[in-house]
């Protein structure tokens, strides 16, 4: 027989009701996630390039940043591991959406860049979205 909160767990925390600040960063929170969607739609168009939301996640966040971006604050932005991170830039590296290349400044870092094709393929996204 399934436990019951009163019979096993004690009594469920009540909520207590959102602040006004609290409220606002839920709307926005959630308005970003419907405009991840529908970039994530329309990057995924085309039915000769097949990625995931996470690696759609970490080529938008590339392509936001040309050239500051590295595995460490992608990784962090995304929360998630360096090796997902990688793991994702080796399938937009082999679709040719993306490459590492060795900051100038600091040759143990390692930046992600667009290709043309990539960012070739988010301007058409972009046009899909009316937003070129």
């Amino acid at each position: 027989m399934a436990q019951t909160a009163s019979q096993g767990f004690g009594r469920l925390p009540v909520r207590r009701p959102a602040t006004a600040d609290e409220a606002q960063v839920a709307a926005e929170v959630q308005a970003d996630g419907r405009a991840v969607a529908e970039f994530f739609r329309a990057l995924t168009a085309r039915a000769d390039i097949e990625i995931t939301v996470r690696q759609a996640g970490v080529f938008a966040l590339a392509v936001s940043r040309p050239g500051e971006q590295t595995v460490a604050s992608l990784a962090a932005a995304l929360n998630i591991s360096k090796p997902a991170v990688t793991r994702s830039l080796d399938r937009l590296r082999n679709l040719g959406l993306a490459h590492r290349r060795i900051s100038e400044r600091d040759k143990r870092i390692v930046l992600i860049d667009p290709t043309a094709a990539g960012a070739a393929w988010v301007r058409a996204a972009a046009q899909r979205l009316g937003r070129a």
